[in-house]
């Protein structure tokens, strides 16, 4: 898996990458994914669970210039 070039601050920057011979590198060199030889070629999976508190969500109904109008009525 190939990345195009990142260049946010143009090309003589030098960025972080995941490579084994430098960390640092010009801004124009392509990027790659990180990658390991895990599993022997073999399918596998990533579990993963995701949870969220029980909460609750109150809306107010009457919108703002309905509720200035009830005011300046009064």
């Amino acid at each position: 898996m190939r990345y195009g070039p990142f260049n946010p601050g143009g090309n003589n920057i030098e960025q972080i990458r995941n490579h084994t011979e430098t960390v640092m590198s010009p801004g124009s060199d392509p990027r790659y994914a990180y990658t390991s030889n895990t599993g022997g070629g073999q399918g596998h999976n990533h579990p993963a669970t995701a949870s969220s508190p029980a909460h609750n969500h109150s809306i107010d109904i009457i919108p703002p210039y309905y509720l200035l109008a009830l005011i300046m009525k009064l």
